[in-house]
């Protein structure tokens, strides 16, 4: 190879990482499905509403509040998109319209906050970083229904991605610690599973990214060696029935499980 395509090349992969990394660190996961069978996936533009193949059915921007920081489809009906650096929530129904208004956090006088997620009990969690409690606010967020106070070792360190899924509370930690709470606020024990502080749980799995490989965990089992996927995308990939998939920006692409 010659030197400039060489260089040219260099260049190109480190502009790849470097978007991987970027995108990583801004967001808990760019793409994620609802019960319904459609695919949504959140970038600079902002919301996109996917069929299965990743043909964009559906779009939403705003260039006000930003680029939205992560989305949660846990209710089909009521897509739920979090915008860290304005501090806002915005609701879309399944053709990507907002319903109602958007919600300035900054008006619940809480300060910062970092991560939010839909909750199954009604409402959503929010988590305060200054005062290092995760809050759960009723469906109209007007009054906090409950509240967890974080251990001190989780404190210390940044809180990165927050999901709820089958009652359990699942929150991120830089250190690679993934703490989970269950539906009265009880501290479960917390996974420790090689990661980057972001992950995706999918009913059974989790999925972990670390050092640029994905891994899927069996959550009945953890201490089980996960299976290996290697995928062409920045960000977490999801399951399909059989078939892992992430998206590359333009479709659903597979990835390709390693062989032990």
């Amino acid at each position: 190879m010659e030197k400039g395509t060489s260089e040219k090349f260099l260049l190109i992969l480190m502009m790849w990482i470097f978007s991987c990394f970027t995108g990583a660190f801004a967001q808990c996961s760019r793409l994620t499905n609802d019960a319904l069978g459609n695919y949504w996936h959140i970038s600079k533009e902002g919301v996109q509403k996917l069929n299965s193949q990743g043909k964009v059915l559906r779009h939403y921007s705003n260039v006000i509040l930003g680029e939205p920081t992560s989305i949660d489809s846990s209710d089909p009906f009521k897509i739920m998109a979090f915008y860290y650096q304005s501090q806002q929530l915005l609701f879309l129904n399944n053709d990507a319209a907002t319903i109602g208004k958007t919600v300035n956090l900054s008006d619940l006088g809480l300060g910062e906050v970092v991560m939010a997620c839909r909750s199954a009990l009604g409402g959503v969690w929010l988590y305060h970083r200054e005062t290092g409690e995760l809050l759960r606010y009723n469906s109209r967020l007007d009054f906090v229904e409950q509240r967890i106070s974080l251990d001190q070792r989780f404190i210390k360190h940044n809180s990165v991605c927050m999901y709820e899924c089958d009652g359990i509370l699942y929150v991120g930690i830089d250190d690679g610690t993934i703490a989970r709470f269950d539906t009265y606020g009880a501290q479960l024990a917390p996974l420790k599973v090689p990661n980057e502080g972001f992950f995706r749980v999918e009913t059974n799995y989790l999925w972990v990214q670390n050092r640029g490989v994905y891994y899927r965990y069996f959550l009945q089992n953890p201490e089980a060696e996960p299976e290996i996927f290697n995928c062409p995308c920045c960000d977490l990939p999801l399951s399909i029935g059989k078939r892992v998939v992430c998206f590359d920006g333009k479709e659903l692409v597979f990835c390709e499980k390693s062989l032990p």
